[in-house]
């Protein structure tokens, strides 16, 4: 899968919302450190952590993955 559009995605979203970064790394449960690395090389996002991401910012998980 190509993530590349999840981290915009993610911001977008995150700030639309007002969720810090830290709120959204507790969703896919990891570190707040962990989501800015996982930010910068998005293909280490797992499945459950972005599914978890996407159920608490009230998008489809598709969503996450669309491209601009």
């Amino acid at each position: 899968m190509d993530f590349k559009a999840v981290p915009a995605n993610i911001k977008r979203y995150m700030l639309l919302r007002g969720y810090s970064l830290k709120q959204v790394g507790c969703w896919a449960g990891i570190s707040e450190r962990t989501m800015y690395a996982r930010l910068r090389d998005p293909d280490t996002f797992t499945l459950g952590e972005l599914f978890g991401i996407a159920k608490h910012l009230k998008i489809n998980f598709e969503k996450l993955l669309e491209t601009a």
